[in-house]
Parts: C-alpha cells; sequence; structure tokens
C-alpha cells in the first residue's frame, strides 16, 4: 500500500473502497500461506508419530500427504489422508478387536498433532491480524 493519497470528495469513497480491498487481499493471502504451511506441518508431524512396524518397514508412517483440495480468492483447502495405508487409520488411532478375542489399545498419533497445529494456525492467525 502507498503512504499518501490524493483524493478529493467526488473519488474518496472508491479510495477507500480500493485500499480496503488491497488490505483485505493481502491478509487473506498471508492466512492461505499459513495454511498451506501448517497443513505440510501436520501431515509430517503425523508422519514421526505414527506407529511402525519392522515388517513393513513403517509403510503406514510413510503414507501421510496434504493434498490441496480446493482454492478460490478467499479459501483454501486441505486434506491429510494416509495414501498407502488408509485403512488402518480408524484402527490404529482408536484400537481395534482381536481376531481371537481381546482388545488392541489405540495409538492416539492423528488427534494430539490436529489440535496442536489448531492451536498453532490460531495463534499465527492472530498475530497477523494484528499487524
Amino acid at each position: 500500500m502507498s503512504d499518501t493519497i490524493k483524493c478529493d470528495s467526488s473519488n474518496f469513497a472508491d479510495i477507500i473502497s480500493a485500499s480496503l480491498q488491497e488490505f483485505s487481499d493481502e491478509k487473506t493471502k498471508e492466512i492461505k500461506n499459513i495454511i498451506t504451511d501448517k497443513s505440510k506441518e501436520l501431515a509430517k508431524n503425523i508422519k514421526r508419530d505414527s506407529p511402525r512396524r519392522a515388517k513393513n518397514g513403517g509403510k503406514y508412517a510413510k503414507g501421510w500427504t496434504a493434498k490441496k483440495d480446493y482454492e478460490n480468492n478467499l479459501n483454501i483447502q486441505y486434506t491429510i489422508y494416509n495414501k498407502k495405508e488408509p485403512s488402518l487409520t480408524h484402527l490404529l488411532e482408536n484400537g481395534h478387536a482381536k481376531r481371537n478375542g481381546g482388545r488392541v489399545e489405540g495409538i492416539p498419533h492423528i488427534a494430539p498433532n490436529c489440535e496442536a497445529i489448531e492451536k498453532e494456525i490460531d495463534a499465527e492467525i492472530d498475530k497477523t491480524a494484528g499487524d
């Protein structure tokens, strides 16, 4: 944004509107960048905390990725998912019944990372809005 704006009464409203739109576009771009960075960080953190089996070389843990689903001038949406073993996410996160009876306890690795990233996103957006 420029430091000085010359205007007269005939174009005052247009200049104010343009200045506000420029400010809004700038903040929207900053927030989109935050979401993009944090989505990739979330996939990396889940990958780090995922359970690994020596038998298959950690195939489940290696499968986490962030994919951009949608973007327009105001919104951006990412999906964090496991592309190699998607059917295991619920079983490993929440636990499951064994074949011959009993239960396997869950290993929380998705929810704790999601909660932490949500807090980080909120803090960064608040910091950006305060500028």
